[in-house]
């Protein structure tokens, strides 16, 4: 946030960059949830299809918008990697965790999703309108 207010001009790439490594961290940590803790003890087919297509949808989303629509969308791809990965957050309570990734590896991608993604949310509602 401090880099937001020394060079507001900045603030469009810093959403869209944080975004989309808050988008990235979140599907990675659906899918290693996903592939590693299904109800059934397979791995949950659904889960992970769903995370790769909405995973390509805003990838489209953000190489064909331009402007203020691309920051939009990085700041709403941010909001929901922050939301999804708030169910995941209880890997910093529990001594096991039941994931496809090692322990340190799967907290530190629920970090950064939760961080990355809340951080984009809130540079998307500081950024002022962009110009095409």
């Amino acid at each position: 946030m401090f880099l937001c207010r020394r060079v507001p001009a900045r603030r469009p790439l810093l959403t869209i960059v944080l975004g989309s490594l808050g988008g990235l961290a979140a599907v990675a940590s659906l899918a290693s949830f996903g592939v590693a803790d299904s109800p059934t003890g397979r791995v949950a087919w659904v889960e992970l299809g769903l995370a790769v297509f909405v995973a390509i949808a805003a990838t489209v989303g953000l190489v064909r918008l331009h402007g203020e629509r691309r920051v939009v969308l990085a700041g709403v791809i941010g909001a929901a990697a922050a939301a999804t990965t708030i169910g995941s957050l209880g890997v910093f309570r529990h001594a096991v965790v039941v994931s496809s990734f090692p322990a340190p590896l799967a907290r530190g991608v629920c970090a950064v999703a939760f961080v990355a993604g809340a951080a984009a949310t809130a540079t998307g509602l500081l950024t002022p309108a962009v110009r095409r």
